[in-house]
């Protein structure tokens, strides 16, 4: 079964104006000219980078939601810097500076070879209710249930 759709004036603009901007594309990319990228692969010290992350949170002010994290050093391998958070958002947050966190440090130590990597963890779960906190206090303290007993309190 072959299926025929019959295009309108409208669609055939739209489908010209697609085709135009990509061979307009294809266009600027062929006269485009080579640029040379330097890279810098400059040595540097644990101590340098640790206090560039340590300096970062002075550059994010509009975020101090963010500045807890850049208290404690990343775990390091190599060129490749590691930070674990527990919260969904903040993980969030940090993927969306992380280009501006690389800039800043590559500038700082002189290397662009740096890549940094935000793991979410997931944490347990913070009781909110006041049953959730009590279930959670009775794990904590075994006591606890001998007492809501003798109170006539039950954890349903």
């Amino acid at each position: 079964m072959v299926r025929t759709t019959t295009l309108t004036a409208k669609d055939k603009e739209k489908i010209g104006r697609l085709f135009g901007s990509i061979n307009r594309s294809k266009n600027i990319a062929k006269g485009a000219t080579k640029e040379t990228v330097t890279v810098r692969e400059n040595a540097y010290t644990e101590q340098q980078l640790d206090e560039a992350w340590y300096r970062f949170s002075n550059t994010i002010p509009e975020h101090p939601d963010l500045h807890f994290v850049f208290g404690t050093a990343p775990a390091k391998e190599a060129n490749k810097l590691t930070a674990s958070v527990d919260n969904f958002v903040v993980f969030n947050k940090l993927n969306d500076i992380k280009p501006q966190l690389q800039r800043y440090l590559s500038d700082a130590v002189g290397n662009d070879t740096l890549s940094i990597e935000f793991h979410f963890i997931e944490g347990k779960k913070k009781p909110t209710t006041p049953r959730e906190k009590a279930r959670a206090m009775n794990e904590s303290n075994g006591n606890l249930m001998k007492l809501f007993t003798t109170w006539g309190l039950r954890l349903t």
